[in-house]
């Protein structure tokens, strides 16, 4: 196995090596890394992780939790764990976040908690999301099974915000139910995210954590269609949580539209995932148009799968990319192009897709782009198409409640529009991160307890009098 490791030296003011470089996560080699779908990342060994950590400035009023929509207690977490306090590091994050060796495999920490560290100007951010993970992958939870207190919960939808209200729940006594239509629990963190990133092994870990904590599942429950979510409430549930995430994968709405070869990246990195068949054959020149997160992992899985070349045709700048720098480099390194500053107009073919053509835009000083009169053509045998996600008009668990553009309507402690039912996560706010989906969802389930205590001790109270 060859690794491409940190070259760099690290320390603080602490530290008698004054160098303070970041450590860098070993990575597998990039030659042979994109023939195969092993896990990029190889994690910190415990010398590493202690060296980053000892970077920490432990600040007074650390800014890289205001960068964390959970609000870990990041600070504390890697004192504890620099200290070797055996537990309490996951007990700190497991107090926001029940899943670290998940968010810190695949939370956009460039944007959030590391580049809100005081250290982040300097280029040389703390490696939360490594020391996240490490402290996961090393550490068993804090979390233990718990009386259950006589009350039923049911969840419907297994994503990050589903999970997160189970467990929460499940932690404060609630027998609790997670239904699901697929085959397969887990959702997107499931099967969104390509094992190259986020490997099944872990996801089914975390699963099984859940399930030691008392947590039901009910696979191939198709609520909506078979079951309406109201039904629930009069199946012996005395609350409901909707997480069922987003929906569906926005398309490009223009001339050649209906050729073969056309494919929504998220549906062709969930069928791989699940083991169907490829949608990449070997030789295939791949344009993806689109290069946030579902775009880049479309890229690097189309390599994987042999195609000849692959693009990335990128709307932005590389300076207004929603990419961060390691991202864009792992995946130029595996071979992948990008071109910036193009916008799709039109697919090109006769039956099948053969090019795209693509009309080149110019920044401005201040930031705004407009259009220019060239274009440039690229050939293609298949195009992925990553512009973005949208809620689903037709998502039958929703049709029950309020919606709003195919988003639930909350009110302020995220009940729907029918008393007893919460929901929380992407089918509420749209398309946006894992560890925001968290957040959303442990608000919730606080939210669920307060009004199951409510109703208990009115139930308790009729039955008195």
């Amino acid at each position: 196995m060859s690794l491409s490791l940190s070259n760099g030296t690290n320390g603080n003011s602490h530290n008698s090596n004054g160098n303070n470089e970041r450590v860098q996560i070993p990575q597998l080699d990039a030659r042979k890394r994109v023939h195969n779908f092993k896990e990029v990342e190889l994690g910190f060994s415990k010398e590493q992780a202690l060296k980053e950590a000892s970077r920490c400035l432990q600040c007074a009023e650390p800014s890289c939790i205001q960068g964390c929509p959970a609000k870990i207690q990041i600070r504390d977490f890697i004192k504890a764990l620099l200290e070797g306090s055996n537990g309490e590091a996951i007990e700190i994050i497991e107090q926001s976040n029940y899943f670290p060796k998940i968010c810190g495999r695949i939370c956009q920490q460039e944007f959030q908690c590391e580049g809100n560290c005081i250290l982040a100007k300097s280029g040389k951010a703390i490696n939360i999301g490594g020391l996240e993970r490490f402290v996961g992958d090393t550490h068993s939870t804090s979390l233990k099974p718990i009386k259950a207190n006589g009350q039923k919960v049911a969840v419907v939808g297994s994503g990050p915000s589903g999970l997160t209200v189970a467990i929460q729940l499940s932690q404060l006594g609630y027998d609790t139910t997670v239904f699901d239509s697929s085959k397969t629990i887990g959702g997107v963190i499931k099967y969104g995210v390509p094992e190259f990133r986020l490997p099944k092994k872990i996801v089914e870990s975390e699963l099984r954590k859940i399930k030691k904590l008392g947590v039901k599942f009910s696979r191939k429950q198709f609520i909506g269609s078979e079951q309406s979510v109201i039904d629930l409430l009069h199946d012996g549930f005395d609350a409901v949580f909707v997480g069922t995430g987003v929906g569906e994968a926005k398309m490009l709405e223009m001339p050649g539209k209906q050729l073969t070869g056309i494919i929504p990246a998220v549906n062709f990195l969930i069928a791989k995932n699940l083991h169907e068949k490829n949608m990449i054959e070997k030789g295939d020149k791949v344009l993806v148009i689109g290069a946030g997160f579902v775009g880049m992992d479309a890229a690097r899985t189309a390599m994987r799968l042999g195609a000849k070349e692959v693009t990335v045709a990128a709307f932005e700048s590389p300076k207004k990319m929603t990419l961060g720098i390691k991202e864009i480099k792992e995946a130029q390194d595996e071979g992948i192009s990008f071109k910036y500053l193009l916008r799709a107009e039109e697919f090109l073919g006769e039956g099948i897709i053969e090019a795209v053509k693509l009309r080149k835009l110019r920044e401005l000083e201040d930031g705004t782009v407009i259009d220019t009169d060239d274009f440039e053509t690229i050939k293609s045998s298949k195009v992925l198409i990553a512009i973005g996600l949208r809620p689903s008009i037709d998502d039958k668990v929703k049709q029950p409640l309020r919606t709003e553009g195919g988003k639930i309507n909350v009110d302020e402690n995220n009940m729907t529009s029918i008393e007893g039912i919460f929901a929380a996560g992407d089918a509420v706010t749209g398309p946006k991160t894992v560890i925001a989906a968290i957040a959303a969802a442990k608000k919730a389930a606080l939210s669920m307890h307060t009004f199951l205590q409510k109703k208990d001790l009115e139930k308790k109270g009729g039955k008195n009098a």
